[in-house]
């Protein structure tokens, strides 16, 4: 890694994501180093403020599915869902960490996703909850671009968008999303479960560089078990997400400059 110590980075990065995945509340971090207002007014809203009420769900796009068979369906949906992780706004934007880190909004974002199992186990988590047996790295979160972190949400990514993409310019000027499954590594020898490594790779904001844009990449270790939909037509896949037992190796980030092949491009909502 050019520039940044690879070591500080990813510890800073994995002591904030991780206290977020494991549903650690950061609130008190937050307001001890960081003016941003808290997400939850201490009053009852007035008639002029609006409560919080958590992120919109992911959609389901049923049109992406290659309905082969159990096992091809099951990883195709697991590398959609992992794509929408790794670019979802509500994560990459700071406003899950805004809004207190509650795994009851991990629930809410993914309830198209997720079985119903899966969705009480968080919601029943609450904030000091340890999610890492059955939700881990089930979100991609990273502080607010305005806190001290050294590692922080770009100002690029903001709520105005459903996705935050970092896309690749090829030769031909054709245009991709960038991050990469390594097919070589999927594991679909257990029934009902896929496993395999994602190469990461988001915007983010780098502190000690001014506010500079920055790229983090990291390697996500995917591991992800599935259950029938018991109520097909709900709008849900056929099958659903059931545990997460994901893990993020090897995270480093640096500046965007030094990735030219790479830039910016919000989802419009």
């Amino acid at each position: 890694m050019r520039n940044i110590a690879k070591r500080k980075y990813a510890a800073a990065l994995l002591a904030a994501a991780a206290l977020a995945l494991s549903a650690c509340s950061a609130t008190e971090e937050a307001q001890a180093g960081d003016t941003t207002p808290s997400a939850t007014p201490s009053t009852a809203p007035t008639p002029t403020e609006k409560p919080q009420a958590g992120p919109e769900p992911v959609s389901f796009d049923p049109s992406r599915l290659e309905m082969v068979d159990e096992s091809s369906l099951q990883t195709n949906l697991a590398q959609q869902w992992v794509g929408n992780v790794s670019t979802n706004a509500y994560g990459l934007s700071g406003q899950y960490t805004l809004d207190g880190n509650d795994p009851a909004n991990i629930a809410k974002l993914w309830s198209n996703y997720f079985s119903d199992d899966l969705l009480a186990k968080l919601t029943a988590a609450g904030v000091n909850g340890d999610v890492s047996g059955f939700g881990s790295w089930a979100i991609m979160a990273l502080a607010p671009s305005d806190s001290t972190d050294p590692i922080k949400a770009s100002p690029s990514c903001s709520m105005e968008f459903t996705s935050c993409n970092l896309v690749t310019t090829a030769a031909d000027g054709s245009r991709s999303v960038s991050g990469n499954t390594r097919y070589e590594t999927l594991d679909t020898s257990v029934p009902n479960r896929v496993a395999y490594d994602y190469d990461l790779m988001v915007p983010v904001s780098l502190t000690d560089h001014g506010n500079a844009e920055g790229v983090l990449k990291g390697l996500l270790k995917v591991d992800i078990t599935f259950v029938e939909n018991p109520t097909p037509g709900d709008g849900r896949p056929p099958f659903l997400i059931d545990s997460i037992k994901n893990d993020l190796v090897d995270a480093n980030a640096d500046l965007a400059t030094n990735f030219p092949e790479l830039a910016f491009a919000g989802g419009a909502r």
